[in-house]
């Protein structure tokens, strides 16, 4: 048995050192994913893969076209024996080990992106999760299939572009670099407003493969391949001695080297960023295999070997390590680490061994043709599948076997119903709120009664509004809400972190606009509510900070980062509170206790752990406290009436912070208040109101 059947015997344009490349892009993923504190950069492999891509299609395309055998049909049945056999394997290995690992949220996510990634939108669907609530990348197993979207979505139009180009005898290159220079434009001016779109758009990201189908353009003479003149030499490359071209193969290695150890998670990306691993990928390819490096390092050995079940060990690589941080909680050592990556490049080469090469080894025209029906047929049924899991809520009855957990597992039906029990409308019917202030505001409860109750915060606002207006009911009083998902509720501070909650507070303007207001409203009562100690520390999951850092920065100019924010903190939260209480009665309502992880996962999973003591808790934030205290202090002085309403008063024991009071599970997540949760506050906000 051949252990590495390679497709050479069977393609004359095959070059072994393009798989050598995939290697190397590959393993600078895995290491960044297994290891990203050492390989911070190593994400730019997808870019690699990218470059290859578009080299290696435009290939096919235009070899196709100049034979005058090009069929679309030949095309995607390509396509569908190369990518669906191994993600088919994927995709199902997935769904089965959800059934027994999985609580029922995550496995009704895995059924959703399961059934996104075989229609190959996966992309599209992580970029609409992104936000204030969505989970940590590093627990989503199919997030990887992002770059597997965009590229089906490339090979979808691209060849419809190269074909038309060639049927209207119009210059593939120039047409093509008009289309890449377009799609870089606008990916770098994407970059700087939001990351998230620019990272998952395929538009953003289009320029990337286009870029390899120049090099294969320029590299097959076909410069500028127009109809009226296809013996066009290339320009540059083909005169170049080996020593130049093992030089510029050098160079690419060496650049994409120092890339994945320089760039970090805080990099611009993509945008101009991604022109350094681009350029060096191209350089590498342009080497051609007479390069000493592309000869002699990447067509042989261990790295040809890898690249071959590179796209193998892409797919499960990421799998098996999301689930092995479901399951452990994120307690990964690296001896996990390591035999889990063993595990990978095992699976990887079965999967390539007897799925991957043996449909692309299909010659017989009724083989192909059976096989590539009941290939699509199979994708269907597994979305299908997939969908379904989805809308059963992940089969809850798979895992329950406790009252409480069912209660758990219930607690967003619970959460509905309690929030449906509080009629909401807009306020812009009141003059005194600015058109952006009004934006973020909710009115409960009459609209012409001018006994008002106001909340401002980020998204914990939200989550305590329940016990508001509740209480606004029983008072009959107005409840005005104002919350700002992501944006704390302090004056003079910004967010720069470029995620899309940010957008509402890259400036200070938005807080002006809704402090303003509420000067104006004069309320009888004022509440602020805030996760305080997130823009202290910064998002992190698993102590890796995330993308959305919601770090602050006071000066116009600066980019937030830790200093930054425990400055800004530091000088503008006692002077916030100063100011609020200088409008009305004011109560401070302090951060919930922080899980270790969500609730569903905690009790299910983790139960003796996920709960913090209260000394963890008051550790936690005592920075962000003390800084409360002080502005309270100051305020007292002042005359201004001011106090604090403490979650952990009510949750926390000697021993621990409980997440479940009785039956009532208290947490929407690891750091929300449940609504039913704060409802059972609805006495001491009474107390602070009357």
């Amino acid at each position: 048995m051949d252990f590495w059947p390679s497709p050479k015997l069977n393609n004359s344009g095959y070059r072994s050192d393009i798989d050598g490349l995939r290697a190397f892009a590959v393993l600078m993923v895995v290491a960044y994913h297994a290891f990203p504190a050492v390989v911070p950069g190593g994400f730019v492999g997808v870019d690699v893969f990218f470059v290859v891509s578009g080299y290696l299609i435009s290939g096919v395309i235009l070899s196709a076209l100049e034979a005058g055998r090009f069929s679309f049909w030949s095309f995607y049945k390509r396509r569908i024996l190369r990518i669906f056999p191994a993600l088919l394997a994927l995709l199902l290995a997935g769904l089965c080990f959800g059934w027994f690992w999985l609580i029922p949220e995550e496995y009704s996510r895995l059924g959703l992106h399961t059934a996104t990634s075989t229609i190959f939108v996966q992309n599209f669907m992580l970029w609409k999760e992104s936000g204030y609530f969505d989970i940590a990348s590093e627990l989503k197993p199919l997030l990887h299939l992002w770059s597997l979207g965009i590229e089906e979505q490339f090979y979808i139009f691209y060849p419809f572009i190269v074909w038309i180009f060639w049927r209207l005898g119009r210059c593939a290159f120039g047409g093509l670099a008009l289309i890449g220079v377009c799609s870089l434009a606008w990916s770098a001016y994407a970059v700087i407003d939001d990351r998230v779109t620019a990272f998952y758009l395929p538009q953003m990201r289009l320029w990337e493969l286009v870029a390899g189908g120049l090099v294969l353009i320029n590299e097959r003479g076909w410069r500028p391949a127009c109809k009226k003149n296809r013996s066009a030499k290339s320009i540059g490359l083909v005169s170049l001695t080996v020593t130049t071209r093992t030089l510029l193969s050098a160079l690419g290695i060496a650049v994409l080297a120092v890339v994945s150890a320089c760039y970090t998670r805080e990099t611009a990306f993509p945008g101009l960023a991604a022109m350094v691993p681009v350029c060096a990928s191209a350089c590498v390819i342009m080497a051609g295999p007479e390069s000493w490096i592309n000869r002699s390092m990447l067509a042989r050995g261990p790295l040809r070997q890898i690249g071959l079940m590179s796209y193998s060990l892409y797919l499960w690589h990421w799998m098996l390590l999301s689930f092995a941080r479901i399951i452990l909680v994120g307690n990964l050592t690296s001896s996990i680490i390591l035999l889990i990556l063993a595990s990978s490049f095992i699976t990887s080469w079965f999967t390539y061994r007897f799925l991957e090469f043996p449909f692309r080894s299909l010659r017989s025209p009724g083989s192909v043709v059976y096989a590539v029906l009941g290939l699509v047929f199979a994708m269907f049924a597994t979305g299908c599948l997939g969908w379904f899991v989805h809308e059963r809520d992940g089969l809850p009855d798979r895992v329950i076997t406790t009252v409480a957990e069912r209660a758990i597992i219930e607690r967003h039906r619970v959460e509905d119903a309690v929030r449906q029990e509080y009629p909401l409308s807009g306020c812009d019917y009141d003059a005194r709120i600015t058109p952006r202030a009004s934006h973020f505001c909710s009115s409960y409860g009459d609209t012409s009664n001018p006994r008002t109750i106001v909340i401002w915060g980020d998204s914990h606002a939200d989550a305590w509004a329940p016990a508001f207006f509740e209480a606004g009911r029983r008072l009959q009083k107005r409840i005005l809400l104002f919350s700002v998902r992501g944006c704390p509720p302090i004056l003079n501070v910004r967010r720069t972190d470029g995620v899309s909650d940010a957008k509402n507070c890259e400036t200070p303007e938005t807080a002006a606009e809704i402090f303003g207001s509420i000067q104006r409203i004069a309320p009888e009562k004022l509440f602020v509510v805030a996760r305080w100690s997130l823009y202290h520390y910064g998002w992190l999951v698993n102590g890796v900070l995330q993308p959305a850092t919601h770090f602050l920065a006071s000066e116009s100019d600066a980019m937030a980062s830790l200093a930054t924010t425990n400055i800004a903190l530091s000088q503008q939260l006692p002077a916030t509170i100063e100011r609020l209480a200088e409008v009305a009665p004011l109560t401070v309502v302090l951060g919930m206790p922080i899980l270790k992880t969500t609730i569903d996962v905690g009790f299910m999973r983790d139960r003796m752990n996920f709960e913090p003591t209260l000394a963890e808790h008051r550790q936690h934030e005592v920075f962000t406290d003390e800084l409360l205290r002080e502005g309270m202090r100051s305020a007292a002085s002042r005359g201004s009436s001011v106090d604090i309403l403490d979650p952990a008063d009510l949750l926390c024991g000697d021993l621990r912070c409980h997440a479940m009071l009785g039956l009532t599970v208290m947490y929407h997540d690891d750091n929300h208040i449940s609504g039913q949760g704060a409802l059972l506050f609805r006495d001491e906000i009474l107390r602070r109101v009357k």
